[in-house]
């Protein structure tokens, strides 16, 4: 990151700077409000950034103690993960913030909270939206890779044997590494190949367990490989979802029922995703795996340098809009990218990702990015487990 853009965040950021006493609040302060979120949101907006760009190290530090491979922990390891991984500073408020970042129910029959928590479902809940989407769409070809020159279920399983070299039935994170080099990425960073074997693996691990066993294994082929067939035939269509609510043999004018209207509208929400799902299909088909990986590591490296500062996604906006006309066009966006990458060998391919990029955050194509586009595109979501 240029040192200018540094500087602007910092003033960006000067009455939401993520310290202990801001955390420690029972409630948001009544300082001045910068675009109408207070100090406290703001600090824990930040920690969500740092949790996700920690997420592959915090999943090896959980591993390393969880000797039966059950994606569980004991509840005292969460603070000293976090204070390994995250924040390593004695006197940041983990054992504080734990009940609020990992709430844990009671157990109905002593009253009192487990001893251990879900690791992977902890983990699993941070996620930025734009990067899920890359990383979805390059998870194919990275599971074939694994399984070279797998066509059928019967050699897929004969491709797991190869793998399990220690026959233990499954595949850790540290197991996976080695498994999952890629030539598709422009450039050779750690942060960035952690952040692939850790998409990778939590896309396989369908118990959320943390490791990936035989059965996930194969089914993660023989999906990459229907995927990929699908591909070469031209992508598939959106269906169509079945309305088992229609109204048949009845009156048009008829009121709907609430659970009628409710099916209704859901129906039109599922077809709409569908749609999204199906364009995006369609504008990835268009563009080189090698262009949306480096798309996805540009989305990955924008994050982490957030991270590493006093601002988070919610400011990103401000410092981007040079002109303070309350949209950003395509000439601030490229100028905010490539001060927020600098140094990156990322811009050595600029003008190859940076087109993808933008089509992708201006999902609107009003040639013209809005706050919330903006947010959604860099910012990190929290979504809790049920």
């Amino acid at each position: 990151m240029s040192d200018e853009m540094r500087a602007k965040f910092q003033e960006a950021e000067a009455v939401g700077r993520v310290d202990s006493a801001d955390l420690r609040s029972s409630r948001p302060t009544t300082d001045t409000k910068l675009d109408g979120v207070g100090p406290r949101a703001r600090a824990m907006a930040k920690l969500r950034e740092m949790i996700y760009c920690a997420r592959p190290k915090l999943m090896t530090f959980w591993q390393r103690i969880d000797a039966a491979g059950q994606g569980v922990a004991p509840l005292s390891e969460w603070a000293k993960a976090m204070r390994a991984c995250v924040v390593a500073d004695d006197e940041f408020p983990w054992e504080w913030l734990q009940p609020i970042m990992l709430p844990m129910e009671p157990i109905e029959e002593s009253g009192q909270l487990p001893e251990t928590f879900h690791y992977v479902s902890f983990l699993t809940q941070y996620e930025n939206a734009l990067s899920k989407k890359l990383a979805d769409q390059l998870h194919s070809s990275a599971v074939i890779l694994m399984a070279d020159n797998v066509t059928s279920k019967q050699e897929a399983e004969a491709a797991w044997n190869l793998i399990d070299r220690n026959g233990d039935g499954k595949l850790s994170y540290q197991e996976l590494r080695p498994l999952l080099r890629s030539s598709a990425l422009a450039i050779n960073n750690a942060s960035l190949e952690e952040d692939r074997v850790y998409s990778v693996l939590v896309k396989m691990d369908r118990d959320r367990t943390g490791f990936v066993d035989k059965a996930e294994f194969v089914r993660a082929v023989m999906r990459a490989l229907q995927f990929q067939q699908s591909l070469n035939q031209g992508g598939s269509t959106p269906g169509s979802p079945v309305d088992l609510m229609s109204n048949e043999g009845g009156s048009s004018s008829s009121p709907l029922s609430p659970m009628h209207a409710l099916g209704l509208q859901y129906g039109s929400q599922l077809e709409k995703r569908r749609k999204r799902a199906h364009d995006l299909r369609k504008e990835l088909a268009q563009w080189t795996e090698s262009d949306i990986a480096n798309c996805w590591a540009a989305t990955q490296a924008a994050i982490r340098a957030l991270a590493t500062t006093c601002g988070c996604a919610s400011s990103v906006f401000q410092v981007l809009d040079g002109d303070g006309d309350g949209a950003i066009d395509r000439q601030e966006f490229q100028k905010g990218l490539m001060q927020l990458l600098r140094g990156s060998p990322l811009l050595k391919a600029f003008d190859r990702w940076e087109p993808l990029l933008w089509k992708l955050v201006d999902e609107d194509g009003s040639g013209f990015v809005s706050p919330q586009e903006l947010n959604m595109a860099f910012s990190v979501r929290q979504f809790m487990s049920i």
